[in-house]
């Protein structure tokens, strides 16, 4: 069964080219613009991992990492914080609210698509 990736990011073009990507890698992958969608997506669906950006309008990835923890789904379910953000205490704070793993924006398309295979064995 191939694995199943969610992917919270509001920039559009990201979300399409890792669509596209990890599902030329076998995955299956549903995009979520916004943190709302992205935990309406979790509460009706299973997933093997969420690639999620930190930065976004309406809701941001760190208040949904934050809630994701609060609704029971980390540890079990692996999260990827993507970010453009330069904090440096931001990688720490992320991995002790429960990120498994965190990737610099802009990304490097190959060391990302390892890390997801690292996890999910794609």
């Amino acid at each position: 069964m191939p694995a199943r990736i969610l992917v919270v990011d509001d920039d559009r073009d990201l979300s399409r080219l890792l669509v596209r990507l990890l599902g030329v890698a076998g995955c299956t992958v549903v995009p979520a613009y916004d943190a709302a969608t992205g935990l309406m997506h979790l509460r009706k669906e299973r997933f093997d991992l969420v690639l999620l950006d930190l930065q976004m309008p309406a809701g941001g990835g760190e208040s949904l990492l934050l809630k994701l923890g609060q609704l029971g789904y980390l540890p079990s379910l692996p999260v990827v914080v993507m970010t453009a953000l330069r904090d440096p205490d931001l990688e720490a704070r992320t991995r002790a609210e429960g990120a498994r793993d965190f990737v610099r924006k802009p990304l490097d398309i190959d060391d990302l698509l390892a890390r997801v295979k690292a996890i999910v064995g794609a």
